[in-house]
């Protein structure tokens, strides 16, 4: 998971339930990564891309940190001759071109983040989410504000829309 029990508890000051409170983080983790379009943590891929007869490719997770190989109609090509911004990883050299096909680039690189190094911003968002999940617990779903006799009231954003949070991540959304 990319956060944890004790995290999602000390940010909302809520000890107990702690059942749920895993099915708030997982569902708020899956939210976010649904978002980024890649898993957060880092892991190794085999990807099949198709062809466009130009000298990038996009790629299906980032940061990359490793890339092991590159083959180009199944001809294994030098990994040292391309180069990854962000997601894209490009030629360095315009002899080589990733020729136009159906599945005919295959790339086995490694990508995400180490546990210990997933951006702060990214651990927030899910931290967020999740307890906007954890709000509509205790029969407040669909909600807008309550009242706690005279300790005050509470009005409650909607919680099925997290474009405010999503939109702070968007640096590492995948295209």
């Amino acid at each position: 998971m990319l956060t944890n029990l004790s995290q999602l508890q000390e940010y909302t000051g809520v000890y107990d339930d702690e059942s749920m409170q895993l099915v708030y983080l997982q569902a708020a983790e899956d939210i976010v990564i649904n978002y980024l379009g890649f898993p957060v943590l880092e892991k190794e891929y085999t990807t099949y891309i198709d062809g466009n007869d130009d000298t990038q490719v996009l790629l299906r997770a980032k940061p990359v940190s490793v890339l092991s190989h590159v083959y180009i109609n199944g001809a294994e090509q030098d990994p040292e001759n391309f180069t990854i911004a962000g997601e894209i990883l490009a030629t360095l050299t315009e002899a080589i071109l990733f020729s136009k096909g159906y599945k005919n680039i295959k790339v086995i690189y490694t990508a995400g983040f180490k546990q210990e190094e997933i951006p702060g911003l990214i651990i927030m968002t899910v931290l967020r989410i999740a307890a906007l999940l954890q709000t509509e617990s205790d029969n407040n779903i669909g909600i807008t504000s309550k009242t706690f006799g005279d300790s005050g009231s509470r009005t409650f954003i909607q919680t099925r829309k997290y474009d405010d949070y999503l939109i702070q991540i968007s640096d590492y959304k995948v295209l």
